[in-house]
Parts: C-alpha cells; structure tokens; sequence
C-alpha cells in the first residue's frame, strides 16, 4: 500500500515503468491500454491473474466478448464519463475478477485505461495514486494518439487514391500496402454503411472503435463520405460473413452510440486491387437499388444479388437518349388516366407473380374472375401478348426501369 513517500504525480519514461510502479505500489496486476483497448503495458506483479488478463496480455488487445459485456454492463460507459477511479465487481461469466479502472483522459478526451486486478480493497490513498498515474500516462498516451492518426491518415489518404482510380496498377498498390504495413487481404470486397445523416468525425471514431475492438474482423482500410462509412474488407465465399458483419455493427452502433446504420451494401468479392472504384460502384448501388425498391431489399446485399436490377439504370439511359417509351404502356397509362383504370399495376403485379392466376389475384385482393377479365381488357387495350415471353420480359424491364427513373 502506498505511503507519503509514493507518489506517481512525475513523469515515467515509459508506459511500461509506470505500469510496474503502479503494480510494486500497490501489489496489484496492472495493464494500460488506449482508447481502442490495445495493450500499450502490463506489470509484471501477476500471482492473480484471471483469464481475461491472460487473454488480453497473449492477445495485445481486450478480447472483444469482453469489451461487449462492460458495455452491456453499463461499465466502459461509466469509466468513460467518470473522472474518478470505478470499482468493478467481478464477472465470472467472461473471466474477469474484480477490477478498479481509471479512464486516461486529456480533458474530456479519454486517452486510455489503467486497470488494476483488485487483490484486497483499495482505499482513498491508493484511488488518489491511481489518479496521479492516470495524469502521468497522458504524454505517454498522447503520443501514441499522435502516431495513430498519422497512421489513419495515412491510410485513408491511399484508400482514397484506391477508391478514385489514381492508383492503377495491382503490383504497385499492393507493395504500396506493404510500405504502409497495411495487410491488404488476397481477395477483398468494398462495403458501403449507410447512415441516417451525415458521418461526422465523431461517428467515424466511433465505427473505428467498434471494428479496432473486434479481433476477428479484418478491415485494413475505412474512410467515410456523406452518409457513408466505406470500408474494405475481406471476402469471403459464405455471404453469411457479410451478413454477421453487418448485423454486429448494426448492433453495435446503436446500442453504444445510437447511430442508427440504415442501408448496406458489399461489391463482388475481387482479387485485383486496380479494380477498387468499380467495386465502389458496385457497392453504391446495391445501396441504391435497396432504397428504389424496398420490397426487394432484403434480397440485396452482395452486388451479385441484383440480377437484372444492376442493369436498370443503364436501361433507363438507353431509354432517355431515344426518346423510346414502351407503346404498349403508354396505350395502358392513357386507358387507366381515362377510365380510371389498374391495368398498368395489374399487369405489374401479374408479372411480378411470374404470371401465376392465383398469386395474382390474391396480392391484388380480386377474385380470380376479376382478374383474368383484366388481363384479357390488358390485351385488348394495348395489343399486348402476355403468352409471348420476350415481351412479357421486355415489359417487366421497363416497368422496373420506371421505378429508377422516379
């Protein structure tokens, strides 16, 4: 236990000294971590330690079922609005015994973590010398800070390039990564994260922290613009990959800080780094085509989920530079305009149905009756031939193409 004459308000030189001065003073295992819940040092004082200790130690990070449970806990959220050393009840469930932690902090900025494995309680003296410590790790933890986002600049500024065609040969961005110690992984996809507003500096901390503090996801590179967290990633074969993915940061964002993720999307998986701003693309628009036809979203996720949808707004190009309407819905719309008639969303849904009577009837509310006189009304309005698949085809893709162009 500490005495007048231990004090931790000096400096240290490094993180490393102070964690094994905290623990002699103290008698306590001791680790410091950043605001990521890296490991930046440990004490060497362990005749205690719990597994999540070892696990953190092996691992250089908190394992991330840790990290989950203190904040379903309600414990990194309080760690990180109080000043003062938290005592911590152990929780069996995920290896972690009893626990007093400070926040590092520069200001309202949290830095870091020092956590100390509480051996015997822990009295005011010893809480005002772990304060002391926490104010000495700051130079230390700012330093490192410092390095980090010269790091993650560094790393957007070559996403960025990626993502803008400015880097166009694969040999060349690869040794490039390797320059940067980026472990580009052998085949990728790029994944578009949409959010209700605007992605702020703040957010984009925050979905880092969240991806930093998960040990099995491999996302070498991220940046975000507009609405948009953008991020890189590996494929792989199992679609069921990007949909955990998907479901953990959803979760994530929202339960730890509210931000609500609305839209995703994951191009085709990709081996070619050249490639990556048409991935890009091919991300945006799966989060486009979610949003033109929602009843469909569910089913969109991979680009290669789209089908015929990835091809629609080139239809709608093509039907915009001709001037070209389909006659035999145009000869509908006048009729419906008219008579104030269904036939155009009757011949929709019909379609849709794969042009099966009864499922047609039954999205539609008609009797089957009602509906096979409006089909017949259908081709006797507009000339249409709905025995004739090439126009049955060539119909259902301009109706979908209309709904792009809306």
């Amino acid at each position: 236990m500490p005495t007048p004459s231990h004090s931790a308000d000096r400096s240290f030189e490094s993180l490393e000294q102070l964690a094994d001065y905290i623990g002699d003073t103290l008698q306590c295992p001791v680790t410091i971590e950043d605001s990521d819940h890296r490991l930046l040092a440990y004490s060497t004082h362990g005749l205690h330690a719990d597994s999540a200790r070892i696990a953190t130690i092996i691992g250089r990070r908190v394992p991330e079922h840790v990290i989950a449970n203190l904040w379903k806990e309600d414990i990194l959220p309080r760690l990180i609005t109080d000043p003062l050393p938290l005592r911590i009840p152990a929780i069996p469930d995920i290896g972690l015994g009893s626990r007093v932690a400070v926040a590092i902090r520069k200001n309202d900025d949290v830095l870091g973590y020092i956590w100390l494995v509480e051996q015997q309680p822990l009295g005011n003296d010893e809480f005002i010398l772990l304060q002391q410590a926490a104010a000495a790790a700051v130079p230390k933890l700012l330093q490192h800070r410092n390095a980090n986002r010269r790091n993650l600049e560094n790393r957007q500024d070559f996403f960025w390039q990626l993502l803008t065609s400015h880097l166009k040969s694969h040999e060349y961005i690869v040794e490039r990564g390797r320059e940067l110690s980026i472990p580009l992984p052998s085949v990728y996809r790029i994944a578009v994260l949409q959010t209700d507003a605007p992605v702020t500096s703040h957010h984009w901390g925050q979905l880092n922290y969240i991806l930093s503090t998960a040990g099995s996801v491999n996302i070498p590179l991220m940046t975000s613009e507009g609405s948009h967290f953008i991020l890189l990633t590996e494929a792989a074969k199992d679609r069921s990959v990007a949909e955990s993915l998907v479901l953990f940061l959803q979760k994530a964002m929202l339960e730890r800080f509210q931000v609500p993720l609305i839209s995703e999307g994951f191009s085709d998986e990709c081996s070619d780094y050249s490639l990556i701003s048409a991935k890009y693309i091919e991300a945006l628009s799966v989060i486009r085509c979610r949003r033109q036809f929602p009843q469909q979203a569910r089913r969109f996720l991979l680009h290669a989920d789209l089908g015929f949808y990835r091809v629609l707004p080139a239809i709608v190009e093509q039907n915009r530079a001709e001037g070209y309407a389909n006659p035999i819905l145009s000869k509908l719309r006048i009729y419906d305009k008219e008579h104030h008639g269904a036939l155009t969303e009757t011949l929709l849904v019909f379609l849709e149905c794969d042009c099966h009577i009864k499922r047609t009837a039954e999205a539609l509310h008609l009797h089957t009756n009602s509906l096979n006189y409006r089909l017949k009304r259908i081709a006797e309005v507009s000339g249409a031939d709905l025995e004739n698949m090439d126009q049955k085809v060539t119909l259902y893709l301009d109706l979908k193409a209309e709904m792009v162009n809306t």
